[in-house]
């Protein structure tokens, strides 16, 4: 953290839960349209969750605002692709998709642009 903040001591971290497309809670009352980063990492793996978790990104987005998904591969490709479909039908753009290979082994493909 030292390095990513001057003081560390004086960044104030909050941290609520909050159940995936339910609004009623008062954080969620509270901060809907709030944030402009919204980092979703690790949790595509329920696919009857998709809805709720993109609805959930919608709440709480501020216009013009980004979400910036993480996805670990052994979940397969399909799994991401089923939520970038539900993103999609919401009215959410993607503005960019790629892949890193951490083992720098590079294959061709068409889904997905590698770095």
């Amino acid at each position: 953290m030292s390095s990513n903040l001057p003081d560390p001591s004086t960044a104030q971290v909050s941290i609520y839960p909050h159940e995936w497309g339910v609004f009623t809670a008062p954080f969620a009352q509270e901060n809907k349209g709030a944030f402009t980063r919204i980092i979703a990492a690790d949790c595509f793996w329920q696919k009857s969750q998709h809805e709720s978790l993109a609805r959930s990104m919608a709440w709480f987005l501020a216009p013009g605002g980004r979400v910036w998904v993480v996805s670990e591969p052994h979940l397969g490709r399909a799994v991401v692709v089923g939520f970038f479909e539900t993103v999609l039908a919401l009215g959410f753009e993607i503005e960019v998709v790629f892949e890193r290979d951490l083992m720098s082994y590079i294959e061709s493909g068409v889904e997905v642009r590698r770095e």
